[in-house]
């Protein structure tokens, strides 16, 4: 049930923050949509030729922007021309005028050079997802470009990940075989990595055992369990320091992130949730030496080790925690019992007594049956004496 309220936390403090920039952006991409085709619908829409006149020629009619079958004759191609001339004109004169209002140049991008149809846009579109699913950035030149993924240092840091299971999700093989041998990689890949994680982890921990043994032996006099958990903290707070911030920092400064993106980065990273949000050694601007990939994949594994030490140690507190708890609750379970089994001891007793009472009394009665007449009192001292053993009820003769 805990489980369930944790999840159910999370997902209500993620959508408070992230659902709207969401919808920022989703109102974003739908303006621009509109912006770059509606307008243009509205002036060329009465171009569109019948589809009866178009069936009654050779030509092969084309969906529309609107999905509405449109043909637009050859002779009335100089009214596109117009059309496209008078934006050219519109955004000219925009710029100019803003030239003149802030005082500043007008750059060569910002110029509307580039003349697209709705098809070119579709498929600049397709081009651009399918670059960005790939791990490549869409705005890359010739001459400036973000590094190949494919390269040997590349497919090794995409060994790493396959082993590790962090998966970032920008990179993955798309041809058969690298797909079938991502597979088989895999399969014995992560136990393996999963062996040597577990070594490192245990190393880390015997070291800090044996440090807290040491210190135990100069000084005696400290309690034992006071020195285990002051080296324990300083212990994990030098690890996150070696593998979370130090790293943190490097990337910040090599990638260009703010330090947050950066740390967000590593612990992401380091406990294999990867999203793939943001990826070491992706930018198109930085020139990236191997050497970087090789320091960042070491390490990632040595503090992938770490921060399972660290799971480790929250996950032990967490299980001491729930002992506790259990124990209290098992505790006043069995004192629960214990009182009603001598409850019901005390009631069986209680009830043999009762019962040889009444058979002890009711043999007296039929012997003082015989000696009424003398002792006339009798019978009232067997009811008192039944009453006061066995409740309110008569004894049965």
């Amino acid at each position: 049930m805990l489980f369930v309220v944790y999840l159910l936390l999370g997902g209500c403090v993620f959508h408070y923050l992230e659902s709207e920039e969401e919808e920022r952006l989703r109102q974003q991409v739908f303006q621009l949509q509109e912006g770059v085709s509606v307008e243009d619908e509205e002036d060329l829409r009465y171009l569109c030729t019948p589809l009866d006149a178009v069936n009654s020629t050779e030509l092969e009619p084309s969906e529309g922007v609107l999905g509405v079958t449109c043909c637009v004759p050859s002779e009335k191609l100089d009214v596109v021309e117009t059309t496209v001339r008078k934006h050219v004109k519109q955004r000219l004169a925009a710029l100019s005028q803003r030239s003149r209002e802030n005082k500043t140049c007008i750059r060569l991008e910002e110029t509307p050079i580039v003349v697209m149809s709705g098809e070119d846009l579709d498929a600049l579109i397709d081009v651009v997802l399918l670059a960005v699913n790939r791990g490549l950035d869409p705005r890359s030149t010739e001459e400036n470009n973000s590094p190949p993924k494919w390269s040997f240092s590349g497919a090794c840091s995409f060994s790493v990940t396959v082993v590790t299971t962090i998966g970032y999700g920008n990179l993955a093989p798309y041809t058969p075989g690298g797909q079938a041998f991502c597979v088989a990689y895999g399969a014995f890949g992560i136990p393996l990595t999963a062996v040597l994680l577990a070594k490192i982890a245990q190393g880390l921990s015997g070291l800090a055992v044996r440090i807290a043994d040491k210190i135990r032996r100069v000084r005696p006099q400290w309690n034992p369990k006071v020195i285990r958990t002051v080296v324990t903290a300083c212990f994990v707070k030098l690890g996150l320091c070696v593998f979370l911030i130090l790293p943190a920092m490097t990337v910040s400064i090599i990638e260009g992130w703010n330090f947050m993106k950066s740390l967000y980065f590593m612990f992401v990273s380091l406990s294999t949730i990867g999203f793939g949000d943001y990826v070491a050694g992706n930018q198109r601007d930085v020139n990236y030496s191997a050497v970087y990939q090789v320091v960042i994949s070491a390490w990632i594994l040595c503090g992938l080790a770490f921060l399972a030490l660290v799971f480790d140690l929250i996950t032990g507190g967490i299980e001491k925690v729930s002992g506790k708890v259990e124990s209290k609750e098992a505790g006043a379970n069995e004192t629960t019992a214990e009182e009603d089994n001598e409850k019901t001891r005390g009631e069986m007793f209680t009830a043999n007594v009762c019962k040889e009472t009444k058979q002890r009394l009711g043999n007296a009665s039929e012997v003082s049956g015989k000696e009424k007449e003398e002792d006339s009192d009798i019978e009232e001292i067997i009811m008192k004496t039944t009453a006061a053993v066995c409740g309110k009820k008569s004894p049965q003769t």
